[in-house]
Order: structure tokens, then C-alpha cells, then sequence
């Protein structure tokens, strides 16, 4: 039996894979950039439910967001606590959309949910990533990103009347509400991403698709650029999308990256495709075995 883990800030999506069973489960989002061990138990805990994980698994899979080489022991570390004699995995979450994804051939990924990030992928690993920085110091396109904008632009009433309106009448917030929220939230980057549903009902007005478009072409053309400056060829691979905001703007999205790269598929959750992975792979191994 298999136990995936797909880990955003936001939400967290379990996933147990053994022959003739799958099962999933939705859970609080884990990021361990942002979190204390402590915390990060918490949010795990309730997957013992008698009517999903009742046995430990013979193998945990984890993809999740603000993996990287100083936290990846954390999370392996608290996983095997929780799962002492699994074979344990600990993977960045982009690494979940290149398997679910790329069908092992060379790709960017990219992950555009909460926050943003990407990586070239050779169809077997990462060739390079591009830094992210997190809410403050990146996550171009992002929900936190288009978040962040629409706010700054409230506060400063640069919108048109009718979209100042429409925000005011949605959310009834004072500049100073939302001053206190910001910084006194424990995940503002969520906080931020949660302005996006009106983003989206909205996304039609001219101002707002300009504020859309604007943000997704910050995030492909640095992207780009960074690999580009490390002496690799991203216009020439098949961007792959997953991620909430990508997918939910994938009209938007396609029409940034039509004068730079080609656009594959787009996900708003990798697990389906992941699972489907993890069995063509267990399929695979079963037929070298025979």
C-alpha cells in the first residue's frame, strides 16, 4: 500500500493506492517554511480516520509546498514519526506536477496556486528551478500575488468607481481592516490568495484582465528569463500547469504564453493524474517480474 501526499499552504490531499483500492482524503494545508513541527503534526493527525488509513502504509510519497534541502528533513522527520516502518519519500511539490504530468518528457512545470513556482524537467528530475521567494520576495501570477494587487489598488482607489464599489459591497473592508489582517494573520500569503474568487468573478472588466494579464506575464518572462540566463532552452519545451489560479485562468494563461511557449495540460489538482502514475508504475514493475 502507497500514501500520497499532495501538500499546498492551503489544502493538503491524501491519497492511498494499493491494487483494486484508492482512496482520498482532504486535509489543512502544510507548508514547514511556515510552521512549527508542532503544527505541522496537527494537520497530519487527522488522516488516522478509521475510514481511510487503518493500517501504516509500505510507502509514503510526499509532495509539498516549502519543500526544500533545510526542510525536507523536517518533513521526514515528522512522517516518520507518524509512519516509523514506511519507506519514506519527501519531494517539492512541483516534483507531483512533473510526474503527473509530463509523461516523462522534457518540460517546465509550473505550479501557480497560493503561491507560484516552476522548474525545468528532463523527464526524469529537475534541471533547475527557479527561485520562488515566497509571498514577499516572488510568487509572480500567484493567488497571493493577484491578491496583494487588487488590495494595493483599493487602497489607493485606483480602480473605476463601479469596481471599487462592487469590492466594497463584497467585502465591506476599511483600509485599516485590512492593514490588521495583513499583518496580523499567521499565513497573510492565504489571506491575500483569498481575494481571488472576486478577482475571478470580475476577471471580465477591462482594468481587472489587464491586472490579470500583467501578473501572468511577470511570471512566465522571469521565469524564462532565469533560465535563460543558466544557459538552458525553456521556449523550446511544453509548459505544463496545475494549481488553482492556473487553472482557473488558463484563458489568460494561454494567451500570455502564445508568444513565448507552448502550452500542454492543465490541472487544478495533480493527484488524479499522480495516481494514474503510480500505477502505470506499479504496472510496470509487476511486468518485469512475470
Amino acid at each position: 500500500m502507497i500514501l500520497l501526499a499532495d501538500a499546498g499552504s492551503t489544502k493538503t490531499t491524501w491519497a492511498i493506492l494499493s491494487p483494486g483500492y484508492i482512496s482520498t482524503k482532504d486535509a489543512d494545508g502544510i507548508n514547514p517554511i511556515q510552521m512549527s513541527k508542532d503544527d505541522i503534526h496537527r494537520r497530519i493527525a487527522p488522516i488516522f480516520d478509521a475510514d481511510f488509513l487503518k493500517i501504516c502504509p509500505d510507502e509514503v510519497h510526499y509532495y509539498g509546498a516549502g519543500v526544500n534541502t533545510t526542510s525536507a528533513p523536517i518533513m521526514q522527520d515528522v512522517l516518520s514519526h507518524f509512519f516509523p516502518s514506511s519507506i519514506i519519500q519527501v519531494y517539492p511539490d512541483i516534483m507531483a506536477v512533473a510526474h503527473a504530468l509530463s509523461n516523462n518528457q522534457q518540460s517546465l512545470i509550473f505550479i501557480v496556486g497560493t503561491g507560484s513556482a516552476s522548474c525545468l524537467w528532463d523527464g526524469q528530475k529537475i534541471l533547475s528551478s527557479a527561485p520562488s521567494g515566497g509571498y514577499l520576495l516572488g510568487d509572480e501570477g500567484s493567488g497571493s500575488w493577484l491578491g496583494k494587487q487588487l488590495l494595493i489598488s483599493y487602497m489607493r482607489n485606483e480602480w473605476p468607481k463601479d469596481l471599487q464599489q462592487a469590492f466594497w459591497d463584497t467585502y465591506h473592508l476599511t483600509m485599516d481592516d485590512i492593514i490588521q489582517q495583513v499583518y496580523s494573520e499567521l499565513s497573510p500569503n492565504r489571506y491575500l490568495a483569498s481575494f481571488v474568487p472576486f478577482i475571478h468573478t470580475h476577471r471580465q472588466h477591462p482594468d481587472m484582465q489587464q491586472s490579470i494579464m500583467h501578473s501572468f506575464q511577470m511570471l512566465i518572462s522571469r521565469h524564462l528569463r532565469y533560465y535563460q540566463h543558466q544557459n538552458m532552452t525553456p521556449l523550446h519545451n511544453t509548459a505544463h500547469f496545475s494549481g488553482s489560479v492556473a487553472y482557473y485562468f488558463q484563458n489568460e494563461m494561454r494567451k500570455v504564453c502564445s508568444q513565448q511557449i507552448s502550452v500542454g495540460y492543465f490541472c487544478k489538482n495533480p493527484m488524479n493524474q499522480l495516481i494514474q502514475y503510480y500505477q502505470q508504475k506499479w504496472n510496470g514493475l509487476k511486468t518485469q517480474n512475470m
